[in-house]
């Protein structure tokens, strides 16, 4: 199997896993219905977990595929995590604010 090859099988495999985690929120919480489909997901291997811009979730496929694995329901709470700092505008922030400091007291409110 080539380089490429597997690099579009493990990203069949992670949006299969994200139809999954959709699904189990969409189910839990239908409030969330909207704002669930509002965020795109993009594969990258230059990420090495998750990330947002309030646009797109960033994720590095091979990364979800070992969560998954872990504890399915990681995901769940990844993703609910990233859809509280968009409902919230969280990633909104002066260049003057360390970053470090306002993700952890974005994460801690």
């Amino acid at each position: 199997m080539t380089e490429e090859e597997r690099r579009v099988k493990l990203n069949q495999l992670s949006q299969e896993v994200w139809k999954l985690t959709r699904d189990q929120i969409i189910v839990k919480h239908r409030f969330l219905d909207v704002a669930v489909h509002t965020l795109r997901l993009l594969p990258s291997y230059e990420i090495r977990t998750l990330a947002t811009d309030g646009i797109y979730i960033f994720y590095h496929p091979e990364y979800i595929l070992k969560s998954y694995k872990e504890e399915n329901n990681s995901l769940v709470r990844y993703y609910l995590h990233i859809l509280m700092h968009c409902i919230f505008r969280h990633f909104f922030v002066d260049t003057h604010v360390p970053h470090e400091y306002w993700n952890l007291a974005c994460d801690i409110a």
